[in-house]
């Protein structure tokens, strides 16, 4: 009898109970298939959808990836980097569980709202234009999303709460607040902000946040030139609505500058908010999808509060709060949808060259970490400034998010240290030892972790062997340091 093989990759095998076949039970939820007579689980399989996308990734993995777009026209060459970026961006956004990431920052809104609506408004009021701010755009922009008051179902109920809303923050009096009450509404405001900006960096592999001067200076930029711009805006669509344009166009321009302003808007949010640079052509792309996406859902929204009010009305009051809340659960979604695509845009040109040494694993960490903190100590062997985490990433050819994932264990374990070097690119790095101190093997156990003391774990006489094994390491001859490997003529680029 043959045997027969139910495998799980990186698993090790056992033989069944009657030794007909190999199983690898250290997947606990396969089996081989003659155990399944013997009451064992029967083993997984895919569906249709599975097999499918499978196929799909394996396709974009070797013929997409692997294809030299050099020798390809230009529209098959486009078409080859939409699918590059299209597989990273969809990819991005479930390993970086964008889904959960709105569901948070959703609720932080809830928190935030009034306090963070309260200052950008104090702005206005104190400019006197925050009457007219109200008038010819907060209230038309309210009218098309939510509907006007005086309609009855889910959009009335929600326009009304959003009233309250602004009620709150009209009567908000900074002056009585007093000042722990003041700091409160401050950290509410900037919790938010803050809650937007870590997830981004997220997004972009940014493992390090702006100081906190640093966020309060931007923050409060962001909360002074907001109402501004939005009074600019309202001045120049009213001018053009009035005097220069013809009469069927006049009538579609204020949607047309609705859409433009939302577009400009995830923009720069993209832009500016992480604590990173990023090309404006990105931010661009990311912008135009989310705008493009958030217009058509206030158009499914108010279509599905319209629908909630016409069958059930009892419902339809029930649902002003969810419905709101979902609106802005989609909303959040579809910021974090341009913000994927913004960051693969921006990783795809590097991805394919790194492409295969990424399917490795652990191995490629490590050759990531000794490149990056050979061209640290390069720079400050030669005396050139201190490099910024993107620029290591362009010279050794590298995804920035991978640079920066094991910039944070060399930084951590102290090989390398970051300044602030006065660019909005999240600091620059430094060589936090002599490099004559720093050995090969304190960078791998940098990227793969420090190794554990067996006494002090008590994992016994097991971890001891493995720490014999590293003894031997440590005094091995090829354990050289830094400065003998730039001795040597090595280069990071190689």
């Amino acid at each position: 009898m043959d045997p027969c093989y139910s495998m799980a990759a990186g698993h090790g095998a056992s033989r069944c109970p009657r030794g007909a076949c190999i199983a690898f039970v250290l997947a606990p939820r396969v089996t081989c298939r003659r155990m399944r007579s013997m009451g064992g689980r029967p083993e997984r399989r895919r569906g249709v959808i599975g097999r499918l996308r499978q196929r799909v990734e394996a396709f974009l993995v070797k013929r997409v990836w692997d294809a030299d777009l050099d020798g390809f026209s230009f529209l098959r060459r486009t078409a080859y980097r939409v699918a590059r970026i299209g597989y990273l961006a969809v990819r991005g956004f479930r390993d970086h569980r964008c889904s959960t990431h709105a569901s948070g920052l959703t609720y932080v809104t809830v928190l935030s709202i009034v306090p963070l609506l309260a200052m950008a408004f104090s702005v206005a009021k104190g400019l006197g234009a925050y009457e007219r701010l109200r008038a010819e755009v907060v209230n038309p922009f309210l009218d098309r999303t939510f509907g006007a008051n005086g309609v009855e179902g889910a959009a009335s109920d929600l326009r009304s709460a959003i009233d309250k809303v602004f009620h709150f923050v009209e009567r908000t009096d900074f002056g009585s607040l007093g000042a722990i009450g003041l700091l409160v509404l401050l950290w509410t405001g900037v919790k938010l902000l803050s809650a937007v900006e870590h997830t981004l960096n997220d997004i972009w592999g940014v493992r390090r946040s702006r100081t906190f001067a640093r966020k309060f200076a931007d923050y409060l930029s962001l909360v002074v030139v907001v109402p501004v711009l939005l009074m600019a805006a309202t001045t120049v669509t009213t001018a053009l609505h009035a005097d220069y344009l013809p009469e069927g166009l006049s009538e579609l321009w204020p949607k047309f500058v609705a859409i433009g302003a939302t577009v400009i808007g995830f923009t720069l949010i993209y832009r500016f908010t992480p604590n990173v640079k990023v090309r404006f052509s990105s931010a661009l792309l990311g912008g135009l999808l989310a705008g493009g996406l958030w217009h058509l859902a206030q158009l499914a929204h108010v279509a599905f509060q319209v629908g909630v009010a016409r069958y059930n009305a009892i419902y339809s009051t029930f649902a002003a709060l969810p419905v709101f809340l979902v609106w802005l659960f989609v909303s959040w979604t579809i910021l974090l949808m341009g913000a994927e695509l913004a960051s693969a845009h921006t990783t795809e040109p590097v991805f394919r060259r790194s492409f295969k040494a990424l399917a490795l694993g652990p191995a490629a960490r490590r050759i990531v970490a000794l490149k990056v903190v050979l061209q640290v100590a390069g720079a400050f062997r030669d005396g050139d400034a201190p490099l910024a985490p993107g620029l290591i990433a362009e010279q050794i050819k590298m995804p920035e998010r991978l640079v920066n994932e094991v910039t944070s264990g060399l930084e951590s374990a102290g090989i390398l240290s970051v300044v602030e070097d006065g660019q909005d690119n999240g600091g620059a790095l430094v060589l936090a030892r002599d490099p004559a101190a720093v050995h090969l093997l304190d960078v791998v156990e940098a990227v793969d972790g420090l190794p554990l003391d067996s006494e002090d774990q008590g994992l016994g006489s097991v971890a001891a062997v493995l720490q014999e094994l590293r003894l031997a390491q440590v005094n091995s001859p090829e354990n050289i340091d830094i400065e003998s490997l730039l001795a040597r003529g090595l280069e990071p680029e190689d």
